[in-house]
């Protein structure tokens, strides 16, 4: 079966060319939402995706009447997928019914597999780099440690933040460890 799906901000003109051109395309049932919202605030188009089934057909005037953003349209593409259900893109010329559209189906499988890997991926880099701060936050720096931080302040001229760096802590760190009367301004 072939269904068709159009999205509208209000009902304008626009509404009525999609809705025409999905039932010249010769959609049996047609879905419009009204307004604009995020993805969340769609309830014709969650029912369609809970009421489609395998065999049958997603018709949509444009592919940016179906999602908001290409991650939306990706996790919509492989549901549809994953259901066993085409999708037509009228003014695109989409047709995952054929050889050609089902490449392009693959291609949207691929592009939705990389976006898990890299969110993933960012997911997995902000929680070793949280994991790093809080180390470096909570150390306790020894008396060796506390020794060589005074050296390199007093003798070196370093400041507070470049000492800090060398012995893997932060600045607060650091001057909870040093005695008051050691303790340098903050400079740096």
């Amino acid at each position: 079966m072939l269904i068709g799906y159009a999205r509208v901000s209000s009902g304008d003109e626009q509404s009525l060319l999609q809705h025409d051109a999905l039932a010249k395309a010769g959609c049996e049932k047609i879905h419009v939402e009204t307004g604009s919202g995020g993805r969340r605030k769609r309830p014709k188009l969650r029912t369609v995706l809970l009421e489609i089934q395998a065999g049958d057909v997603l018709c949509v005037w444009k592919l940016d009447r179906l999602a908001q953003s290409t991650r939306h349209l990706l996790e919509t593409v492989e549901l549809l997928n994953k259901k066993g259900v085409g999708l037509k893109s009228l003014t695109e010329g989409i047709d995952t019914t054929s050889s050609n559209g089902k490449q392009v189906f693959r291609i949207f499988s691929a592009l939705a597999e990389l976006e898990r890997s890299i969110s993933s991926e960012r997911s997995e880099i902000r929680s070793t780099l949280s994991g790093t701060r809080k180390s470096r936050a909570n150390r306790v720096l020894s008396e060796a440690d506390i020794f060589l931080a005074t050296k390199l302040l007093k003798s070196h001229n370093l400041t507070m933040a470049e000492v800090a760096v060398r012995l893997g802590v932060t600045v607060p760190v650091l001057l909870q460890h040093l005695p008051p009367h050691q303790s340098p301004t903050l400079e740096g």
